[in-house]
């Protein structure tokens, strides 16, 4: 196996290790900042008024 594929993986796994200890993840943080992903709040009074 090459050598740098290994440290690559070692890489990875202390990431994702770093992760679940800190109870941080940088990837999700990353994608709930997408604008995509911003929504207004919604009044569940305003949704029922408008099915009505």
């Amino acid at each position: 196996m090459a050598p740098r594929a290994t440290w690559f993986s070692g890489a990875v796994g202390a990431g994702l290790v770093f992760a679940a200890v800190s109870n941080t993840c940088a990837m999700g943080q990353l994608l709930s900042a997408l604008p995509h992903n911003q929504r207004d709040y919604v009044h569940l009074a305003d949704v029922t008024r408008r099915l009505s």
